[in-house]
């Protein structure tokens, strides 16, 4: 009985997007059709959109993107680049546009047998939110740094690396650790459990990982969740810091920046980061424009994922 209900459903959707969107008939005359409300239609149109039953692609008929994305590629010499067409800097609307094209090439390039690390960030967690489930084989998932220190955090690099798993049926390698520790003491004895070790040794042989670029500022989400005080990060600044990869900060040219807590952290180092096969970006947002100008410089990244406004600035 639930298939022949789902058929019937899926039926009915398809029957009332195909007279919408294609015959043009209104969402009145429709209600009258089926003798249903109007708010049933609609409902129902936006569900076939959300099943995918319907997908909506606007042609981008003067080019905008595709210039934007060639000059980018051309001028710093990158394998890849993605602009998400945003008309404003809302943060919230770059990072979703931006997490839903990123998800949309991370389907693309994902295979059988690679192995991937994820980052953390409300950027990736766009992303992840995005992504289109598909079984592969002998895929190896695992976090890029310690948990931000709370109960549970969906912005946490193991929580999302946990989504991204499960989503293409992959075996997950979970890094069961703080970001940050007390002491370097705590770190120097965590880093030689075998668990944490382990993943760690991992994380110098991937072939993919996912980052998102921070904000030498406390509007970053991370930094604000790890409570960091603005003397800190005034110090971090005046060492030259535009940007940091997993708490690595890096200056203009993207050397790292040695820190107060560069010894308390457990995650990848910036050195074996830059090591990676293919590091694959996903950042926006005008407060991160010189952060991502000096990553690039610096060939940081090999794929970048931005917003128009960022790329037409760069």
């Amino acid at each position: 009985m639930t298939k022949i209900k789902s058929y019937q459903r899926n039926q009915f959707l398809y029957n009332i997007s195909k007279l919408y969107y294609i015959e043009k008939v209104s969402q009145d005359e429709l209600a009258k059709v089926y003798k249903v409300s109007r708010a049933t239609i609609s409902r129902g149109l936006k569900e076939a959109e959300e099943n995918k039953i319907v997908e909506i692609h606007i042609r981008d008929v003067s080019g905008i993107r595709e210039k934007l994305e060639e000059k980018i590629k051309d001028k710093y010499k990158i394998k890849d680049v993605v602009v998400s067409i945003v008309p404003n800097n809302d943060e919230k609307l770059v990072k979703r546009l931006i997490g839903r094209d990123a998800a949309n090439l991370i389907g693309k390039l994902i295979k059988d047998n690679m192995s991937v690390g994820v980052a953390w960030g409300t950027t990736l967690y766009e992303l992840v939110n995005f992504l289109e489930p598909r079984p592969l084989k002998n895929v190896k998932v695992l976090d890029l740094i310690g948990s931000l220190g709370k109960l549970f955090s969906n912005i946490d690099a193991s929580e999302l690396a946990r989504r991204f798993s499960k989503n293409y049926s992959a075996i997950n390698y979970f890094l069961n650790s703080l970001a940050v520790v007390n002491s370097k003491e705590a770190r120097y004895h965590l880093t030689r459990e075998k668990e944490i070790k382990d993943v760690l040794e991992m994380q110098k042989n991937l072939d993919l990982v996912i980052i998102s670029i921070g904000t030498v500022s406390l509007k970053s989400s991370i930094l604000k969740n790890l409570k960091f005080r603005k003397e800190i990060l005034k110090d971090i600044k005046a060492k030259g810091a535009v940007g940091d990869i997993c708490l690595r900060f890096f200056d203009k040219s993207g050397n790292k920046i040695k820190t107060s807590f560069d010894d308390r952290i457990i995650g990848i180092d910036l050195e074996d980061f830059k090591k990676i096969k293919v590091k694959f970006c996903v950042s926006g947002g005008l407060e991160k424009l010189e952060a991502i100008r000096c990553a690039l410089n610096s060939k940081l990244l090999d794929i970048l994922i931005t917003d128009s406004s960022v790329a037409e600035n760069l």
